[in-house]
């Protein structure tokens, strides 16, 4: 894997390559990475360290990495996943998706939520169980410092034969787990990319399954409202990246990677399209952006982020089985 940059012409500038596995960090699990004022960028791997299990991990501004934490397994945790959040203290904060096997041994435990310090200490927050939720995905964090994500798995357990479908959780700075939302089916099921929120406190996310996935709302209640659900036909379906929202318009964006132009049939034989780019607008009208055809661009599963102007930029993993197709940076003008 690398850490890269593209300047606005489109020139790409390999920022650093991850050389081995063990024990350099390997495959970045991260969709984003986070930037710090003097150019640093940090972020996950799922692979790599002492242990072959993940790090947390920075690159300076001159290209130099540093394995910043290694992950050790059991109750520690493993396989970081999602995106990371940094107080203005440097503190980093995230989640792994396995962690503490007394808790489901078939997954090797429900995951954990961390934080580690500028000076290098790592501290587990949080320890999921089942009925509380399991592999956590993703955080984002308030002006409070208070943490916020979502779990792949757990919570209602007479959902998904007994595995729950998903949970929206808050932990506090102390580390107390609030579970804001526990999903069911039919109002959502598997988030996968945690959640933003508003300047009113309200939260918003995606499940990448019930029917073919939903666009939620949270208000500061917890009271749910389904924005959205997919068909998984023209207007797309199991959307998987994180959410961006417009703060002056109230604007949703977002990917779907599958659905859209039913015609882009990477697979063959009635392949489900190639993924879509959608925005949900303030007063609930969905409207697909840009439907992907296959060529140099598809399957975009990470979001997409906004530049001053209201260009749109995301990647698509490509479809490796093709020639010189392994994915894309792309943008989309307004």
């Amino acid at each position: 894997g690398t850490v890269f940059k593209i300047d606005s012409s489109g020139n790409q500038t390999v920022l650093y390559a991850f050389p081995s596995d063990i024990p350099d960090a390997a495959f970045p699990s991260s969709s984003t990475l986070i930037r710090d004022d003097s150019g640093n960028l940090f972020g996950t791997t799922g692979h790599g360290g002492t242990s072959g299990i993940g790090t947390v991990f920075e690159v300076d501004a001159s290209g130099q990495e540093t394995v910043l934490y290694s992950f050790a397994g059991a109750k520690q945790g493993a396989y970081p996943d999602g995106n990371i959040a940094r107080d203005p203290k440097g503190n980093i904060y995230g989640s792994a998706r396995f962690g503490d096997p007394k808790c489901n041994p078939a997954y090797s435990g429900c995951g954990i939520v961390f934080k580690l310090t500028s000076t290098g200490k790592f501290k587990v927050l949080h320890t999921f169980r089942q009925f509380v939720g399991e592999m956590p995905s993703g955080l984002s964090i308030d002006r409070s410092d208070n943490l916020y994500g979502t779990t792949l798995l757990g919570g209602d357990l007479t959902c998904n034969g007994g595995q729950g479908c998903g949970t929206v959780f808050k932990i506090s700075p102390h580390g107390k787990l609030t579970t804001l939302y526990t999903f069911h089916g039919p109002d959502g099921a598997f988030p996968t990319s945690g959640v933003i929120q508003d300047s009113y406190g309200n939260l918003y996310g995606n499940t990448s399954a019930g029917t073919t996935g939903v666009v939620f709302k949270l208000d500061s209640t917890g009271h749910e409202t389904v924005l959205y659900t997919f068909t998984g036909g023209a207007d797309g379906g199991t959307p998987e990246g994180s959410l961006l929202l417009d703060p002056n318009t109230g604007t949703l964006y977002g990917t779907t990677n599958v659905g859209g132009d039913l015609n882009c049939d990477p697979y063959g034989g009635g392949g489900p399209g190639c993924g879509t780019v959608y925005k949900i607008d303030a007063s609930g009208v969905f409207t697909v952006l840009y439907a992907f055809i296959g060529k140099h661009s598809e399957f975009p599963f990470a979001g997409v982020v906004m530049d001053a102007a209201g260009n749109l930029y995301g990647t698509t993993t490509g479809f490796p089985n093709r020639r010189r197709n392994e994915g894309s940076v792309y943008k989309l003008t307004p």
